[in-house]
This record gives C-alpha cells, sequence and structure tokens, in this order.
C-alpha cells in the first residue's frame, strides 16, 4: 500500500479574519473610502486593513499633573472674572494680569512637555 502523504491546506485569509472593527463615517468619509479602494481596485475592507497595517501611531503625549491643574485654575478664575464682568462690577486690572501671568506659565509648560 502507498504511502499517503498528508498536506494541510492554507485556510483562506477570509476565514482567518473573525474580529472585526465597526466604524462611522460621514456621506462624504464613504464616498471617499469606496473611490480609494475602486482607484487602488481593491475592496475598501482590505483598503482599511492595509491603511491601518502600513501606520503606526505614536503614543500620546500625557501632560503633567501641574499642567491640568494649571489649565483648571485657570478656567476657575476665567469664569469668575467672566461673572464680575456679566454683572458690572469688573475693576479688576490686577486679576487680569495674574491671568496673563498663569496663561503664559501654562503655555510655558507646554512647550516643555
Amino acid at each position: 500500500m502507498p504511502e499517503q502523504i498528508s498536506v494541510k491546506r492554507k485556510r483562506s485569509e477570509k476565514r482567518q479574519r473573525t474580529k472585526r472593527i465597526h466604524i462611522r463615517l460621514t456621506d462624504e468619509e464613504f464616498s471617499h473610502a469606496l473611490e480609494q479602494a475602486d482607484i487602488a481596485g481593491i475592496k475598501p475592507s482590505r483598503l482599511a486593513r492595509e491603511l491601518l497595517n502600513a501606520t503606526n501611531i505614536r503614543p500620546a503625549k500625557k501632560l503633567p499633573k501641574e499642567v491640568y491643574r494649571a489649565i483648571i485654575s485657570f478656567g476657575n478664575n476665567l469664569n469668575q472674572l467672566t461673572r464680575a464682568a456679566n454683572s458690572g462690577h469688573l475693576h479688576a486690572v490686577e486679576e487680569i494680569e495674574a491671568l496673563k501671568r498663569e496663561a503664559r506659565a501654562i503655555v510655558s509648560c507646554l512647550s516643555r512637555s
């Protein structure tokens, strides 16, 4: 009896892809995606896969806690000045100058990070 050689068949790529990502697009984005896939001569799903696999996203920079605190403090002070201005009691040149200094400090922190 002749010896049988078993050849393992490679599963199709389609059957190996079992995970999905659902995205929402505007009409314009959808039309653009279809157009780009058509130009490339591929299906939109393949276009998306190829674009995702060709891109390496850099991690987002996390801002230091001091920057978040400074922004919150700035926002609170700005809110108080706005309330004072709306009530007609704004004679706050010193407070406005302090806000300008805070804004410069925040920008300085952001440029260092």
